[in-house]
């Protein structure tokens, strides 16, 4: 598993292969995305870093306070 925090923060900037539009230094995104895809394989699981659709791809851990635990085992 790969948590890409804010180097991608969207599924749909990985998809697109477009940063998220407020960056600081676009050529270190390019670099963090470069890094991304090296490690993108069947076997890993890229997840972004913000994005609400991780909540509807990854089970709650039962138990855990209004579900605020994600199993991304």
């Amino acid at each position: 598993m790969v948590l890409t925090a804010d180097a991608a923060h969207l599924y749909a900037n990985l998809t697109n292969g477009v940063p998220f539009p407020v960056l600081h230094d676009v050529p270190s995104s390019c670099v963090a995305f470069e890094t991304i895809g090296e490690m993108d394989d069947e076997r890993t699981d890229i997840i972004p870093g913000h994005d609400g659709e991780v909540r509807r791809r990854f089970p709650t851990v039962e138990g855990t306070p209004e579900g605020s635990v994600l199993s991304l085992l």
